[in-house]
């Protein structure tokens, strides 16, 4: 049986995935801080740790050293979202021994950890296009920032107009506020012109005479 040291601040998260890793044949123990990571290191127990590199807005990789100090033979798999893998080739570089993207299941991750223990595992087949697993994160985080772009594209570590285009394939065509600025003005000009074109005759001609007159005066 694999030790392993779920470490990650969504509770209902790690209660999934500690009861599927469970019926894989692991003896899971969750960790919801840094602390209680940190005192889990301390107890040299696991044989691997999945680690999510944000943990309550601290990164998570400062506690690859406290495992490795404790036991060598530890294995860390860090568990990032999209858009951070930049974040996680650099804990690889600290000493994790691989980095896994959400969303997964715990299919990825048991094959994961097994690949880093140097086990015998089986790749499982992928039951989501990559491509359509990328959306699937975009929307996600989208919808977590109320809509609004600018917070989207910092956490997912995007371009602002590049995830504007991703969006408005994805059929979200108003996601900014001058978006919004532009259509109201837009519907309010074409308001006027459907006011305009109500005024009786009287209205008109009175209003086209004002003009001459002021004409004929300026000429004068």
């Amino acid at each position: 049986m694999i030790k392993l040291a779920l470490i990650d601040d969504d509770p209902i998260f790690t209660r999934v995935l500690s009861r599927a890793m469970a019926d894989r044949d692991y003896d899971v123990v969750v960790c919801n801080s840094i602390d209680e990571g940190r005192e889990m290191a301390a107890r040299s127990w696991a044989d691997a740790v999945l680690l999510d590199l944000n943990i309550e807005g601290n990164n998570g990789s400062v506690l690859i050293d406290d495992f490795r100090v404790a036991n060598a033979t530890t294995k860390v798999v860090i568990l990032t979202a999209y858009g951070c893998v930049k974040s996680a080739v650099w804990a690889a570089k600290c000493g994790a021994a691989d980095f896994v993207t959400k969303p997964i299941d715990a299919e990825e991750i048991d094959f994961a950890l097994k690949r880093a223990l140097g086990l015998p595992a089986q790749m499982p087949e992928l039951s989501t296009p990559p491509q359509e697993v990328r959306e699937a994160h975009i929307i996600e985080f989208f919808e977590k920032n109320d809509r609004s772009v600018s917070p989207t594209a910092r956490e997912l570590d995007i371009h602002r107009r590049s995830l504007q285009r991703i969006l408005h394939r994805l059929g979200f065509n108003r996601t900014n506020e001058p978006a919004r600025k532009v259509t109201a003005f837009r519907r309010a000009r074409r308001m006027m012109r459907l006011w305009s074109s109500t005024l009786s005759p009287h209205r008109k001609t009175a209003r086209l005479g004002h003009s001459r007159y002021r004409k004929g005066f300026l000429q004068a």
